[in-house]
């Protein structure tokens, strides 16, 4: 009798066992593809400052320090799911802290100029990239002044942005 009483125990101890190694595999904080990378893009009316239209960092490939080109999944789908005219700025998050915001901008449809981040897509190219400002100081007429106004503006940032580069660093979603 004491021998099935052991084994019944055994038993309901491997079947608990068993169902809470099941219950975490389907946590999705386990997961090691799964990213706290958050975009969420603000619109551009005044009405309506929510954000809304998310872009998950499990969309994102990588992000390339050399060039300043993220990489998604597919950019030419993320490039259609975003309607450039109606939004007019991106704020990253880590999971839910707010890091920083940047402005967003299209080839063709902007001809703005910014000395502060920019959240940029080429239609010629079909790439994105995180720019320091728009566009490139070589073709302004004071290329000086306007690089030493976005070095200050970039060291305003320059904690969150390290913050937002560890985490793609943690993630593998990094390249220098």
């Amino acid at each position: 009798m004491k021998k099935n009483i052991y084994i019944s125990l055994i038993m309901i101890v491997f079947a608990f066992y068993g169902c809470s190694n099941s219950e975490d595999a389907d946590d999705p904080g386990d997961d090691p593809t799964a990213s706290a990378l958050v975009f969420k893009l603000v619109p551009d009316t005044t009405e309506n400052r929510l954000d809304t239209l998310i872009l998950e960092g499990n969309e994102i490939q990588w992000y390339n320090e050399s060039t300043k080109e993220v990489r998604f999944t597919d950019n030419y789908t993320t490039a259609q799911s975003i309607s450039f005219a109606n939004y007019t700025n991106v704020r990253f998050y880590i999971g839910s802290n707010y890091l920083f915001s940047s402005l967003m901008f299209a080839t063709g449809i902007n001809s703005q100029t910014s000395s502060n981040l920019v959240f940029y897509y080429s239609s010629t190219e079909n790439r994105f990239y995180l720019k320091d400002g728009y566009p490139d100081v070589s073709v302004l007429s004071s290329p000086q002044a306007e690089q030493q106004l976005r070095d200050e503006n970039r060291k305003m940032i320059a904690d969150e942005w390290a913050l937002l580069v560890n985490q793609l660093k943690l993630e593998g979603r990094y390249v220098e």
